[in-house]
C-alpha cells in the first residue's frame, strides 16, 4: 500500500472516498491516528489527525464513519473509566474535529474498551471489552447522535 502505511499498529478504517485512518507506533506504548487519502488510485502521505484528536497518550483502535462524519478512538488519556476508554470526534464543517469525547458508562464500562465499528446500516456500535475475556459487545448506535447533540449544545471555548 505504500509508504504511508509504514508502522501501522492494528486496525485501520476506510471511508466511502477510500481514505484510510490508522494508528501509527510512536514508540513507549503511545500511538497517534494518521488517514491516508486516495487519490488517482494513489495513497497520499500519511497526515496526523493533529493535537485536537491526538494527545500525550495511547490513541489508537479508530473507526471512522464511511462519511468522515465521525471518529471513535481509544485511548488512556486520564478521566477515563478504566484503563482504555473509547471516545468520539466529530467533524465540523470546516473540516477540523470537536475535541474527543468520552463515551460515557453507556459504552465504557472501567475495564479496556477499544476496537469500536458500527454495522453497515449504522443501527450497532460493536465495542472489544477486555471483562469476560475480551468478549465483543454490541449496543445501539444512537449513542453516537445522543453525545453529538451534548457538544454541539455547548458552548465553544
Amino acid at each position: 500500500m505504500g509508504p504511508a502505511f509504514h508502522g501501522i499498529h492494528y486496525q485501520g478504517s476506510i471511508t466511502e472516498d477510500g481514505t484510510i485512518y490508522f494508528p501509527i507506533d510512536l514508540g513507549g506504548d503511545r500511538r497517534d491516528i494518521f488517514r491516508s487519502r486516495l487519490v488517482n488510485g494513489l495513497y497520499q502521505p500519511r497526515e496526523s489527525l493533529g493535537q485536537t484528536v491526538n494527545s500525550f497518550y495511547d490513541d489508537s483502535g479508530p473507526f471512522i464513519a464511511p462519511d468522515e462524519s465521525y471518529l471513535i478512538f481509544s485511548s488512556n488519556r486520564p478521566g477515563g473509566y478504566g484503563t482504555k476508554d473509547l471516545y468520539v470526534c466529530y467533524r465540523r464543517g470546516d473540516g477540523s474535529w470537536t475535541p474527543p469525547l468520552n463515551m460515557g458508562y453507556l459504552v465504557n464500562g472501567g475495564q479496556f474498551e477499544s476496537w469500536a465499528s458500527v454495522s453497515p446500516d449504522g443501527k450497532y456500535l460493536f465495542v472489544i471489552k477486555s471483562r469476560d475475556g475480551g468478549n465483543t459487545f454490541w449496543m445501539d448506535a444512537r449513542v453516537i447522535g445522543f453525545l453529538k447533540r451534548r457538544i454541539v449544545s455547548a458552548p465553544e471555548p
